[in-house]
C-alpha cells in the first residue's frame, strides 16, 4: 500500500500577535460576528511564514483556544467568522496561529504541538472542537413546501463539519407518520472547485427534510 500520509499534515501553522483587533460586523440570528485584524509571522522558520501564507478558508486560533475562519485577506489585514459562536474577539495583543488545517484544510483541526506558546487552557478549548466534530456525524436539514430543496451556503456553513464530498439523502413526508426516501440525484454546485450548494429539482411542491452525514 502506497498511502500519500502527507495530506494529514498541516502544510501553513505560523505564529502571531493579533493587533488592532476590531468587530466589524455583529452577530445576527443567521450570521456570526466577524473581526478584522492584522497578522504578521513571529518566527519566519514556521510552515508558511516566508510568505506570510493565508488565504480565505484558512483558520487562526488565539490564545485562549478559540478558532475563527479567515474569510477576507489584504496584505497583512485579515477578517475571521466566529463560526463557533464564541462571542468574543480573538485576544488581542497575544500570540495566535495562523494556520491551514490538515487533510487539504477540511476542517478546523490543529496538532497539539502547535498551541504549545498559546495559553495554559488552549488545547483543552481546541480539543473539545475536535471531539465534537468527530462525533458530529450526521445533520437533519428541514423543508417545507417547495420544488427546490436544498442545502446552500455549504462552504460557511457545513464544509468544515462533512468535508467535500458528503452524503446526502432526501425524505420526503406526503403524510404525517409516513415517510419516503427520494433517489432522485441532487445537482452540486462548486464555486472555484470548491462545492457550494446541493439542490433538488422536484416534480411538485414537497416537505420533508435532508439528511447530510460523512
Amino acid at each position: 500500500m502506497n498511502y500519500d500520509v502527507s495530506t494529514y499534515k498541516p502544510s501553513v501553522a505560523w505564529r502571531t500577535y493579533f493587533k488592532n483587533v476590531l468587530l466589524y460586523s455583529t452577530a445576527t440570528e443567521l450570521d456570526p460576528a466577524v473581526y478584522s485584524m492584522e497578522v504578521q509571522p513571529i518566527d519566519i522558520n514556521e510552515l508558511g511564514a516566508p510568505e506570510e501564507e493565508k488565504e480565505v478558508g484558512y483558520f487562526i486560533a488565539d490564545y485562549i483556544g478559540n478558532i475563527y475562519r479567515i474569510i477576507y485577506v489584504d496584505g497583512r489585514s485579515i477578517r475571521v467568522s466566529d463560526d463557533f459562536r464564541f462571542g468574543k474577539m480573538p485576544t488581542t495583543g497575544f500570540q495566535g496561529i495562523v494556520y491551514k488545517s490538515a487533510y487539504g484544510g477540511l476542517s478546523p483541526y490543529i496538532a497539539p504541538i502547535f498551541s504549545k506558546h498559546l495559553g495554559r487552557t488552549a488545547l483543552d478549548k481546541i480539543r473539545s472542537i475536535d471531539v465534537s466534530i468527530l462525533w458530529h456525524t450526521r445533520e437533519k436539514i428541514v423543508f417545507e413546501n417547495t420544488r427546490t430543496p436544498g442545502i446552500l451556503d455549504y462552504q460557511d456553513k457545513y464544509s468544515f463539519v462533512y468535508g467535500e464530498f458528503p452524503d446526502v439523502t432526501l425524505i420526503i413526508e406526503r403524510e404525517v407518520g409516513v415517510e419516503w426516501e427520494l433517489q432522485q440525484v441532487p445537482v452540486r454546485n462548486y464555486v472555484d472547485g470548491k462545492l457550494d450548494s446541493i439542490v433538488w429539482d422536484l416534480p411538485e411542491e414537497l416537505s420533508g427534510y435532508i439528511i447530510i452525514s460523512r
